[in-house]
């Protein structure tokens, strides 16, 4: 935890879980849920390995308390629960990435709602064409925001809407090229979808593909690329978009040196 004091930011509390496994990856994930800090495991042992789990902090009197874990309610060894969590301060979102369903691997994700300080499992969901190794729910291949839950896999990004307090699926988009998703972000109605893997100037040079809501249907505005696409650049690997400002990572950019890495900004107008 760091706290801003005087214009600085300042190191303050160090949070752990009360699990002590050795390759729980506590931190994988974590996002603030109204005043909750939720914080992902996927590699957490609780009675089966891998199964993941997800630690619900609260700021007691300024200290961050562990108050819940979170598990599985179909949990089997390689769940990976906790891989990705997010939140629009009322749906808590957690995919189990590893979770088989109709096939191996398929991945399921998981809706919490908190009452009282306790996160209680409201709903699952799976895509509807799910197959084999599809792992539904990768970290920042979920993107939530109100009402509207996104989630990249594969070269498609599937879309969830709640209507009153139940997630229905609406909406599956194929991405341009046949680029494989590998993160997005949705504010309101855009969407980014990066593709590290997409050849645009160079190979695995890297694009982000620009949603937005048109008559109800994901629609491609634009697409965003580097001025000068350089090999294995990763344009695409981690994106972010506000209400004016569109964030884009490139992991493997060289502008000051060998894999050093930059963040790209573009304004929405």
């Amino acid at each position: 935890e760091f706290n801003k004091v005087g214009g600085v930011w300042v190191e303050g509390q160090t949070i752990e879980p009360s699990s002590t496994y050795s390759s729980a990856i506590f931190g994988e994930s974590l996002t603030m849920h109204g005043d909750y800090l939720v914080v992902g495991a996927s590699g957490d042992y609780t009675t089966i390995s891998s199964q993941g789990s997800v630690y619900i902090f609260e700021d007691q009197g300024g200290t961050w308390t562990e108050i819940q874990k979170l598990v599985s309610p179909n949990a089997e060894i390689g769940s990976y629960f906790g891989k990705e969590v997010v939140s629009n301060g009322t749906d808590l979102i957690i995919a189990a990435h590893g979770e088989d369903t109709t096939a191996i691997n398929t991945g399921r994700i998981y809706t919490y709602t908190e009452t009282g300080g306790t996160f209680t499992n409201s709903q699952e969901l799976y895509k509807t064409d799910r197959g084999i190794h599809d792992f539904l729910g990768d970290v920042d291949h979920v993107g939530l925001t109100n009402d509207t839950l996104v989630i990249a896999d594969g070269v498609n990004f599937y879309e969830w809407t709640k209507t009153g307090s139940v997630w229905s699926t609406t909406e599956t988009q194929t991405i341009p090229v046949n680029s494989e998703a590998t993160a997005i972000s949705i504010n309101g109605d855009i969407v980014l979808v990066g593709s590290i893997t997409d050849s645009v100037g160079a190979t695995n040079s890297g694009k982000v593909s620009v949603f937005q809501k048109q008559g109800g249907i994901w629609t491609l505005i634009h697409t965003l690329k580097q001025d000068v696409p350089e090999t294995n650049d990763y344009f695409g690997r981690a994106v972010h978009v506000t209400d004016s400002v569109l964030l884009v990572c490139a992991t493997h950019d060289e502008i000051t040196g060998t894999d050093t890495g930059a963040i790209y900004s573009f304004e929405l107008v």
